[in-house]
């Protein structure tokens, strides 16, 4: 049962919130332990049950992002995921400072909500593709300074699309070891893949031209 994933719900519209319990149940990897309604709900769900992953929508009763940032504060074993069908960037840079896990859309297809709550429990973000630009936007792109020598210049090679393979030929570095370099520069980076690492390094670039 350890590798089982509880989730709370929290969404003011019945049938939405009943789309997202049965598409989570149809995985046996995930446990609904709650459901709710609003801010209030929330905050006595994350106390009472402490859910991994709480999907959280922002726009019902008492609002989403206030009671995201307070229970992120108190349970940072809870995971906040706001689910919205709002794309807008002023909601997308609250939900980062609220220190959300992710920001998914409503029209998110059933296998992909899966596989995002899955990918948030494993410690990693999620925000739907289309909203990636935002994101890079909102971070703060000094992270790259924080880089070494050789994870620089492995980024660098990233943005010029060359593959892991091309990268350990130019560096003289085994493949493996190309790997664990990218590991660790999409962490300080906060990103997820090769592509939005490189959209960070272009856009920092672009910014200093």
């Amino acid at each position: 049962m350890s590798n089982i994933i509880r989730v709370a719900v929290i969404d003011d519209h019945p049938l939405m919130r009943d789309g997202i319990v049965h598409t989570l149940a149809a995985d046996g990897d995930f446990d609904i332990v709650a459901e709710g309604d609003s801010a209030a709900k929330a905050s006595e769900i994350a106390a009472k049950f402490q859910p991994d992953v709480m999907l959280l929508d922002i726009s019902m009763p008492g609002g989403g992002f206030s009671v995201a940032k307070d229970i992120q504060k108190k349970y940072q074993c809870i995971k906040i995921v706001i689910l919205t069908v709002s794309e807008s960037e002023k909601n997308v840079q609250a939900a980062l400072e609220a220190g959300a896990y992710g920001y998914i859309l409503k029209g998110i297809g059933g296998e992909e909500l899966r596989s995002a709550v899955k990918l948030v429990h494993s410690g990693k973000k999620y925000f739907s593709p289309e909203l990636v630009s935002i994101v890079i936007n909102q971070q703060d792109n000094n992270q790259i300074s924080d880089l070494n020598v050789r994870e620089s210049e492995i980024l660098e090679l990233i943005s010029s699309g060359m593959t892991n393979r091309e990268i350990g030929v130019q560096l003289k570095l085994a493949e493996k070891s190309v790997k664990y370099y990218l590991t660790t520069i999409f962490r300080k980076l906060g990103v997820r893949n090769r592509v939005e690492a490189a959209m960070l390094f272009n856009s920092e670039r672009s910014a200093a031209s």
